[in-house]
């Protein structure tokens, strides 16, 4: 597995390896309460090293906020990212410094009174490029019109989106200036919000591709399906849950329903990851991966072993410091 700068990349590799199958929802205001939570770290954490081949510094506020990341090799600081937040806790700037601990690039957010990100912007002071986005909502802070703009200042593409009583939202409409291009994306839901119909169109509104997703009396989706412009599958997708709703298994079909390839996976008591293996046909293991963790007396992990095929091929460890 490759290594990576950014610890946000690092965990979403390192710690979810495994596929982990989730409801489709088309969400587009839905913020993580802070940035421990999709951590799933349990208490009031101040800072998290991480070790492995490049060491990991981060640090919370008392909010459960990263301000501030140190990513090292052999003791040499590599990389420092530095994270400013508002009251309400929204974060406000990102300021990235290189190796030599000068300032490479700055990310500002601006927000409305009710919270809604309307700008955002990322300027990068080596190059003095400056790339901007810009956010209009409605009344209830869904994001209905977005623009993205060029270092240039040029407009280079705006989404215009449509949302039903819900806040799912419905219709995606997508110009992108520079290439005179467009296309759209509608969406249908169920009475639990899941996404079951995505359908995409060209600019000349004819139909390109559809997607459809079926779900379990729980929630769960254990269908996925690709059709082309005329009806037929591209691929499915079928998977199976636990009684804790936790993917245990995912398979690959082609249209002719040969199966392509399958995954399946197991789970501790604390819900984490411990088996994952893979097949090319029904029967065929292709790889098998095993994760052993250690914990600390809050639950949270603080050592990760995979082995893979019999042999350990990574070790992940972390110490966490709590308030």
């Amino acid at each position: 597995m490759g290594l990576k700068k950014s610890i946000h990349i690092l965990i979403a590799v390192l710690i979810s390896l495994f596929f982990s199958c989730k409801n489709e929802r088309k969400v587009i205001n839905k913020n993580q309460q802070n940035d421990l939570t999709d951590l799933k770290i349990k208490g009031k954490v101040k800072h998290i090293v991480y070790s492995r081949s490049q060491d990991v510094k981060e640090y919370y506020n008392e909010n459960g906020n990263l301000i501030n990341e140190e990513i090292y090799q052999d003791s040499q600081l590599l990389e420092r990212n530095v994270y400013k937040y508002d009251k309400r806790q929204k974060k406000t700037e990102h300021e990235h410094y290189g190796a030599n601990g000068i300032k490479q690039s700055i990310e500002v957010y601006i927000y409305d009174r009710s919270g809604n990100k309307i700008k955002d912007s990322l300027y990068n002071i080596i190059t003095r490029t400056n790339l901007i986005n810009t956010y209009k909502h409605d009344k209830f802070g869904n994001v209905i019109e977005e623009y993205n703009y060029s270092e240039e200042g040029k407009l280079e593409a705006k989404y215009i989106r449509k949302f039903d009583v819900n806040r799912n939202m419905i219709e995606e409409s997508r110009f992108y200036i520079s290439t005179r291009n467009f296309s759209k994306a509608i969406f249908k839901y169920d009475e639990d919000g899941h996404i079951i119909e995505n359908c995409n169109y060209n600019r000349d509104g004819l139909l390109e591709i559809k997607f459809i997703y079926i779900y379990d009396n729980d929630g769960n989706k254990i269908e996925f399906g690709s059709y082309n412009s005329d009806g037929s599958m591209n691929a499915k997708e079928i998977y199976k849950y636990d009684d804790n709703d936790h993917v245990i298994e995912e398979s690959t079909f082609t249209p002719d329903g040969i199966l392509v390839s399958k995954r399946t996976y197991k789970r501790d008591n604390n819900g984490n990851d411990i088996e994952e293996n893979t097949f090319k046909s029904a029967n065929s293991l292709s790889t098998k991966w095993i994760r052993k963790y250690v914990y600390d007396s809050m639950g949270n992990w603080v050592k990760i072993t995979e082995i893979k095929d019999g042999t350990i091929a990574d070790i992940l460890e972390r110490k966490i410091t709590y308030y």
